[in-house]
């Protein structure tokens, strides 16, 4: 209801990432989100991980700093 002031609270703070074959069936929902933020001009990140399901993505050694390398990048746009 309130675009405008999710644009300014939300600007480059939402990264979405969600693996193409997550088993709790979570891209097709993300991506619509997504999307909806895309139509509302919502500034966001959206990755779409090929071949990755829920839990490999999270698994992954790199995970945390890649989450906490998005966090600053989202901080300092």
């Amino acid at each position: 209801q309130h675009p405008e002031q999710a644009r300014e609270a939300f600007a480059n703070r939402l990264h979405l990432f969600v693996g193409d074959q997550d088993e709790f069936g979570l891209a097709p929902p993300t991506q619509e989100f997504s999307a909806l933020l895309s139509q509302l001009e919502i500034p966001h990140q959206f990755e779409l991980q090929v071949g990755k399901t829920h839990g490999d993505y999270i698994q992954t050694e790199t995970f945390l700093s890649e989450i906490w390398q998005m966090a600053y990048r989202g901080i300092h746009r």
